[in-house]
């Protein structure tokens, strides 16, 4: 069984302490003073009978005793004098002396992956990840396959999302290639505004999906929070969806599922990220394809159709339906019922606001163009007026602090040099780390490598 072939692989490559460890050291314990002069008491033996021997032993004894206690009177004594301040110290220090202590077993499991890993290396046969690797904590959301969870990744101190998927549920062939193939979409994309997929393991129950953390939230939450964005707000935020679409299209992928919900926003807000390539897949330039997906509001009428369509078309399709959203607070298409919802999207019926400028209403009715082959193109929209009218203007009084301009996050690329003297001084010898990311390996080491190369990028 997996659960049990899994199990024993972690005991098989489970790391010994090394012998300089600073764990292994044993701590000297003081002996309590009774103990001190329970030694120096008479054998159980008895000795021959040598009366003046005997009892000069018990007066010993008893002197001893006597000083024992006396001395047992000025500690107790001195001890009652600083009692209150020293309790005062050690209530005040325990939070202290706990957080030390976890930070200890921290650096000591970190020494044990780190320890394994190597070794592992050394031996030519790489340890497979297990949940020791990362530390789990809170539930971030969850899905139709799973839940994620905040992650911590130990070696490196940093952030992560853990999506777990349990395994009873992807039994089925049809379930199970969903699951793989949204991760052979996302091992393809390499990408700043794509949530990068960092490695897959898995443990008895569970297939673990390792990704890319955002901590600003979604799209979704911050136009419910605001009501709607400033179009200035609107350029640097779709500026970087245009990007992230085009990476995808460029491998010849098709996200299928362009929502605010799937757009996330980076801790420090300076960058957008798509992400959830559940209903996404890789197609041949050309190709037809007549699965229906995706969310209601945001379906491309020749889906709903279901005459088969160009895949390449709906994304452009549910963009608009996005920067619709983002504008207004709303999407362009709404009904009580599905079936009334498919009629508006089919007749393409929305109403457009006054308030929003002229070649942003250009921009949304070049994308929402019923017929897919006359919708505007990513390229084209690279160079829409929309973009270049204010395009050096400031973001104020925002939650947003500020979006990079342009059409590209303001990052600054660590070079591969720098990343791998970083993995060299955790020990990793780099070509082994060359030789991962030259054939697109996933695995720890690489997962490592990535986080390192994604937390330096601003």
């Amino acid at each position: 069984m997996l659960a049990k072939y899994l199990a024993a692989g972690s005991r098989q490559n489970s790391p010994q302490e090394p012998r300089h460890s600073s764990r292994t050291r044993k701590e000297k314990k003081i002996p309590h003073r009774r103990a001190a002069s329970n030694a120096g008491s008479p054998a159980v033996t008895r000795p021959s009978l040598d009366t003046g021997r005997i009892v000069t032993l018990e007066t010993e004894l008893i002197s001893q005793e006597q000083n024992f206690k006396n001395e047992h009177k000025r500690t107790s004594s001195n001890d009652r004098k600083y009692t209150h301040s020293a309790s005062a110290k050690s209530l005040g220090s325990f939070s202290d002396i706990e957080t030390f202590k976890k930070e200890q077993e921290e650096q000591s499991k970190k020494e044990k992956i780190l320890h394994s890993l190597l070794n592992s290396i050394k031996s030519g046969n790489l340890i497979p990840t297990n949940t020791n690797f990362y530390l789990i904590g809170k539930q971030l959301g969850k899905g139709a396959f799973g839940k994620v969870y905040l992650g911590l990744h130990r070696l490196t101190g940093l952030k992560v999302a853990i999506k777990t998927i349990d395994k009873s549920i992807i039994q089925d062939d049809r379930t199970r290639r969903k699951v793989f193939q949204e991760v052979y979409v996302m091992k393809k994309i390499n990408h700043q505004n794509v949530i990068r997929l960092l490695e897959v393991f898995e443990s008895p129950k569970h297939l673990m999906i390792v990704l890319e953390y955002s901590g600003g939230g979604d799209l979704l939450k911050l136009v419910k929070t605001r009501g709607s964005l400033t179009e200035l707000e609107g350029k640097h935020i779709f500026s970087q969806l245009i990007e992230a679409i085009q990476a995808c299209h460029t491998k010849n992928i098709i996200h299928r599922d362009v929502k605010l919900d799937n757009i996330l926003i980076t801790t420090d807000f300076t960058c957008i990220k798509l992400c959830d390539f559940g209903v996404s897949r890789s197609v041949k330039p050309g190709e037809k394809i007549y699965d229906q997906c995706g969310t209601p509001a945001y379906l491309a009428p020749e889906i709903i159709a279901d005459r088969g369509y160009d895949p390449f078309y709906v994304d452009i399709w549910s963009m608009g339906v996005l920067l619709y959203a983002i504008l207004t607070g709303t999407v362009p298409f709404r009904a009580k019922t599905l079936p009334e919802l498919h009629k508006l999207i089919l007749r393409c019926k929305y109403d457009m606001p006054d308030c929003l400028s002229l070649n942003a209403q250009d921009l949304i009715r070049r994308m929402l163009n019923p017929v897919p082959y006359m919708r505007i193109s990513l390229e084209e929209m690279k160079i829409h007026p929309w973009f270049i009218d204010d395009e050096n203007g400031f973001i104020e009084d925002s939650i947003i602090p500020r979006f990079a301009g342009g059409f590209m996050c303001s990052y600054r690329k660590t070079s591969e040099k720098e990343i791998l003297m970083r993995m060299k001084g955790l020990g990793f010898p780099c070509e082994f780390v060359y030789q991962s990311l030259k054939f697109r390996e996933i695995n720890h080491v690489t997962a490592t490598y990535y986080l390192l190369e994604i937390s330096n990028m601003i």
